[in-house]
C-alpha cells in the first residue's frame, strides 16, 4: 500500500499536476525522500530518481533501498568519521580512510559471484555489519557514508567492477575504496589487506555508465 501512494504521488510530480511553488515547499522534500526509499533494483527506479530531480533534489543525497544512508548506525558512524573534519574533501578522505582500513574483501564471495547467475549483492547496511564484501559491497557503503554527511555519491560501474565518485567541493571525482584497501594475491588467492591512498581518486578501470540509486 505504501508503495502504491507513493507511485501515485510521482506520477502526480512527474507530469507536473502541483504548481511550481510546490518544488520549494516541505512536502516535496517528503515525496522526494521517499522516492529515493523505494530506489533499489526495480522498475521504479527510474520514476523515483526523474522524481527526485524535479523536485529540485540530488538523487546523489538521498537514501535508497540499497543505501541506507538515513540508518542510524550509518548516520552515526559516518559523523564519527568525520568529525572534526573541514570541508567535502577532508571528510570525503576520512570516509575513504576509514572504509580502507575497517572493511576487508571477501574472496569466497567473488568466487560464489562468478558461479551464481542469482547472485544478490549486499546492500551498504549489510556490509558494514559483515565488515567484508566485494566491490559493490564497498561502493554502496561508500556512498551511504558521504550521503549520511551531505556529500553527493553514486556509484558507477566498468569492467565488471564498481567504484564510487564523489562530489567533493563542487568536483567530481573518481574513488575506488575496494582497490584502495588492498589486493588479492594470485600464488595463496588471499586479500591482504594494504592501504593505497591513489585510489582516493582515481580508478583503473574504464566507466562504462553509473546506477541510478
Amino acid at each position: 500500500m505504501k508503495y502504491v501512494l507513493t507511485l501515485l504521488l510521482l506520477i502526480v510530480v512527474v507530469f507536473g499536476l502541483l504548481s511550481p511553488n510546490f518544488y520549494q515547499h516541505a512536502i516535496a522534500d517528503e515525496i522526494a525522500y521517499h522516492a529515493g526509499s523505494i530506489r533499489g533494483e526495480n522498475p521504479l527506479t527510474k520514476v523515483a530518481v526523474q522524481v527526485i530531480q524535479v523536485t529540485n533534489r540530488s538523487p546523489y543525497l538521498l537514501p535508497s533501498q540499497l543505501i541506507q544512508s538515513t540508518n542510524p548506525q550509518i548516520v552515526q558512524l559516518a559523523k564519527t568519521i568525520t568529525k572534526g573534519k573541514m570541508g567535502d574533501a577532508a571528510k570525503s578522505k576520512a570516509i575513504y580512510d576509514w572504509m580502507t582500513h575497517h572493511i576487508t574483501y571477501d574472496v569466497q564471495e567473488y568466487e560464489r559471484w562468478k558461479v551464481d547467475n542469482h547472485y544478490s549483492y549486499a546492500t551498504a547496511l549489510e556490509t558494514l555489519k559483515k565488515g567484508s564484501g566485494i566491490c559493490m559491497g564497498y561502493a554502496r557503503l561508500n556512498a551511504a557514508f558521504h550521503r549520511a554527511v551531505g556529500i553527493e555519491a553514486k556509484i558507477v560501474y566498468g569492467e565488471e567492477h564498481a567504484w564510487n565518485q564523489v562530489k567533493a567541493n563542487g568536483i567530481w571525482q573518481d574513488q575506488d575504496t575496494t582497490y584502495g584497501s588492498g589486493y588479492i594475491d594470485e600464488k595463496t588467492n588471499q586479500f591482504i589487506q594494504s592501504y593505497n591512498p591513489i585510489y582516493f581518486a582515481y580508478a583503473e578501470k574504464r566507466w562504462e555508465g553509473e546506477f541510478d540509486w
